[in-house]
């Protein structure tokens, strides 16, 4: 037999492949063939934990590179060329992989490649799986996750959901598809969820819902979680029911509003050196050279890491397209930045109608035509609608008026009328609604967006505590209330 010839053996099927070929491109072959190791000599060698299919497709790819990988193999091809080392397949996996993420497979690649500790790749695919949860749960994959598995992701502080009974009922979606259900799963299961947002009502639901009712503790620690809640006596229930009703309730809440962001212009003096003549007192001609300072702006997005209480680098912005640049507006929603808005120079005419689009999981830019001009307008995201407020138009005119762009279809809307003057206003999301606050008519308007009309809510203000309006005046909602900061009587306050 031809030495450089040498079999793998794997599940049993036999794979015939160059010595030569492992060696030069696999640094656990090489370490194996020539190394002292008793498989250097073998003819056959038994390699587990590889599918033969990924193994097939890794000796394609030595020989052309070229050769497309099945999405459906991609993750076993990728595995295999972890576990085996061969480095140059390995990052072509990588790409490939994180070209092809999306809502149908993150999760599966977030699984995946956190078992094979690819940082990068599984960050990506778990922000992406966390964001888009109400996409992601009706994958079938998803029905497919192990008991851990489940409870890692829905447990997630960071899981972006609609309510804490929508995950109880992604929860029972999985329990319900298990061939076995016992209650050690439930007790498992049941922490994913934030009791503290959860009401009495929803949780007597939960215990008669058909795949709870059956399983005895699991409905007396839900009825002493509402004891709990309703402050009543415990003396019915025993001390590690108690317990464990008592841990559900300390539940940390959902992070649904992400991290802080903050874009920053960086202007450093770059000095540039430019050349002058002169003569001197004997007539010659003579050079120099001085340097000047030149502007130069380095735009960049930083994320507030509330963990060390540091600023950390998102991404950086090409400057070309901001330079000079007023008036325009960057928000973020879930794994997208948007910029847009504003004028070069003020008063010119110079207006910006790029709609840029940045995707954190793909780290990749799009543009998009903003089809109005427009600057120092107000501007939020609504549920999955981006507002623009009021603000300054062509010849310095105030738009009384508002667009919203839709994010899911790509989309802008007519222009909707405000309700009050557009110069003196604020705006904010809360509840997934839009309102406006005209505090020098002591009211707040909420924008109904499936009638497009507005309902006008007056501000109580007897003692005229309210502060006037500035470019410094907040509005915003917390929890279940609706803020405005500002400064009266010579003080800040939250009103």
């Amino acid at each position: 037999m031809n030495e450089t010839v040498v079999t793998l053996e794997i599940q049993g099927a036999p794979i015939q492949c160059s010595r030569t070929d492992l060696i030069q491109n696999s640094d656990y072959f090489k370490a194996m063939f020539e190394g002292n190791f008793i498989e250097s000599e073998k003819k056959v060698i038994t390699l587990n934990e590889v599918e033969p299919e990924a193994m097939k497709t890794i000796l394609k790819l030595l020989w052309d590179k070229d050769h497309v990988i099945s999405e459906r193999n991609i993750l076993s091809v990728l595995q295999a060329a972890c576990m085996l080392q061969f480095l140059q397949v390995k990052e072509t996996c990588i790409e490939q992989v994180e070209r092809s993420l999306s809502v149908n497979n993150c999760l599966k690649i977030w699984v995946h490649t956190e078992h094979l500790v690819l940082k990068n790749v599984y960050c990506k695919a778990k922000l992406l799986a966390l964001m888009e949860f109400e996409l992601v749960k009706k994958t079938d994959y998803f029905l497919e996750l192990t008991l851990d598995e489940v409870v890692n992701y829905l447990g997630n502080v960071n899981l972006h959901c609609l309510s804490e009974f929508d995950v109880w009922e992604t929860v029972v979606t999985w329990y319900e598809n298990l061939e076995e259900q016992k209650s050690e799963v439930w007790l498992k299961l049941l922490p994913c969820i934030n009791f503290t947002a959860v009401t009495i009502d929803q949780i007597d639901d939960m215990i008669s819902s058909r795949c709870v009712a059956k399983h005895d503790f699991v409905c007396s620690v839900l009825r002493c979680v509402i004891a709990v809640k309703k402050s009543d006596d415990l003396y019915n229930f025993s001390e590690k029911c108690v317990n464990y009703a008592k841990m559900l309730l300390l539940s940390k809440e959902r992070n649904s509003l992400g991290f802080p962001c903050i874009l920053l212009d960086n202007v450093q003096p770059k000095p540039i050196q430019s050349t002058v003549y002169y003569y001197d007192k004997f007539k010659r001609k003579r050079k120099y050279g001085v340097l000047e300072n030149n502007p130069h702006s380095d735009f960049f997005v930083v994320y507030v890491d509330v963990g060390t209480h540091s600023l950390r680098l998102l991404f950086d912005i090409e400057p070309d397209n901001f330079i000079g640049l007023d008036g325009f507006a960057a928000t973020g929603y879930k794994n997208f930045v948007f910029l847009y808005g504003g004028e070069y120079v003020l008063g010119k005419g110079k207006w910006n109608y790029d709609f840029h689009i940045y995707d954190i999981v793909s780290a990749k830019w799009k543009t998009k035509k903003l089809p109005f001009p427009r600057r120092h307008f107000e501007s939020c995201v609504c549920g999955h609608h981006l507002y623009v407020v009021g603000g300054t138009g062509p010849f310095r005119v105030i738009q009384e008026n508002l667009f919203y762009y839709d994010i899911q279809k790509e989309e802008w809307s007519k222009e909707i009328k405000l309700p009050c003057s557009g110069r003196q206003i604020k705006c904010c999301a809360f509840d997934n609604k839009l309102f406006i606050l005209d505090i020098n008519n002591k009211c707040v308007y909420q924008f109904n967006h499936d009638s497009e009309k507005w309902n006008k809510l007056e501000i109580c203000d007897s003692e005229n505590r309210l502060p006037f309006f500035s470019k410094n005046l907040k509005f915003f909602g917390c929890k279940s209330r609706l803020c405005i900061k500002g400064k009266w009587g010579g003080s800040t306050g939250v009103f």
